[in-house]
């Protein structure tokens, strides 16, 4: 799964190492963070907590993911966005696949799936 052209960075430089991250996933991307985003600890959705690392100018998410299992339907999930742990978005993206996410499915993302780069 890789990122579509809309994804952004912001200021990922100086707050890395404000771990632990976490992702979220949404209907759209904003500047503070994904656009409809499942409710956390309800239907089965949690954010994950994920690791980064960071080479040259680019970020990777070097953990799986995993989303689910689904109690209701969560419908189809196009944006990502990490947040350190005071909740500051470091970056948000449009997904080129979106994710969907229905009663009882789980969707497993490998690690190193996802990319950020720094412009």
């Amino acid at each position: 799964m890789s990122f579509g052209t809309t994804g952004a960075i912001a200021a990922a430089t100086a707050l890395m190492g404000l771990g632990p991250y976490t992702a979220r996933f949404g209907l759209s991307v904003d500047p503070a963070g994904v656009v409809g985003e499942p409710a956390d600890g309800v239907n089965g959705y949690t954010r994950p907590t994920v690791a980064l690392s960071r080479s040259g100018g680019q970020i990777t998410i070097t953990s799986a993911i995993t989303l689910g299992p689904a109690s209701a339907n969560l419908g189809a999930l196009r944006a990502i966005s990490v947040h350190d742990a005071s909740g500051n978005c470091l970056f948000v993206a449009s997904l080129d696949d979106s994710l969907t996410l229905n009663v009882g499915e789980t969707r497993s993302i490998p690690a190193n799936a996802f990319v950020f780069t720094v412009a």
